[in-house]
């Protein structure tokens, strides 16, 4: 009883002297996304959506760091083809990603060689919403 009690102060004074805000702009990136990461992405949309964070490009984080903006940035990396289970979660939920490819997938004449839900990849850069 004394230890649950002794546990439950310190607890409480952790809590109170060391607790800290979120950051009202965050950005998270992530590589191959395998079944786990995708369920916990989803999860991570739902925590921030009730903490009223709007989803949004990197670009547009850049252009209001520092305001008082709550803005949440998700980023994928090299082009994965394992993206494409993430698509349908972020067109349910509205949210914006933001996916870096590399482009050794795209042709020298410009050609489009990933299709992905109907979207042709060109640039470097592509932004969902």
């Amino acid at each position: 009883m004394l230890k649950r009690n002794l546990q439950k102060i310190i607890r409480f004074v952790n809590i109170l002297l060391f607790k800290k805000n979120l950051p009202k702009q965050i950005i998270i990136y992530f590589h191959e996304t395998d079944e786990t990461e995708v369920s916990a992405i989803e999860d991570i949309i739902l925590f921030f959506q009730n903490l009223e964070y709007e989803f949004v490009s990197v670009s547009k984080i850049s252009q209001n760091f520092n305001s008082d903006k709550k803005m949440f940035s998700f980023t994928f990396d090299d082009g994965f083809l394992n993206w494409q289970n993430l698509i349908p979660i972020f067109d349910s939920y509205g949210v914006i990603a933001t996916f870096y490819l590399n482009t050794i997938f795209l042709t020298d004449d410009g050609r489009y060689l990933i299709i992905i839900n109907g979207l042709h990849i060109k640039k470097k850069m592509l932004f969902l919403k």
